[in-house]
């Protein structure tokens, strides 16, 4: 398959913030993500086949360390945005 290249824009929420950051920097780099109360906001770029494949790496690479991690992320690429909330599809919008 192909590989596609997706922004994203994404809220993490987690009980260990210390432990999930190495895995969200390995992924982003550090200038991509900045700390809120509970997590982290990330706006960067991943590539991966598609959004759902882009969310579902993110997750689960975050959740192999601490399992009560949440995402709420906004992945765009090609004209279309997708929403996530964990690892389901909220929306799909296509740019005119």
């Amino acid at each position: 398959m192909e590989e596609n290249n997706f922004s994203v824009v994404a809220d993490v929420t987690t009980e260990d913030i210390e432990a999930i950051k190495p895995v969200v920097v390995s992924l982003f780099g550090d200038a991509a993500i900045k700390p809120v109360t509970g997590g982290f906001h990330i706006e960067g770029a991943l590539t991966g086949t598609t959004a759902q494949d882009c969310n579902r790496h993110l997750l689960s690479a975050m959740r192999r360390v601490v399992k009560k991690t949440q995402l709420r992320a906004s992945w765009t690429g090609h004209g279309v945005t997708e929403r996530y909330f964990d690892y389901v599809l909220k929306s799909r919008v296509t740019e005119p």
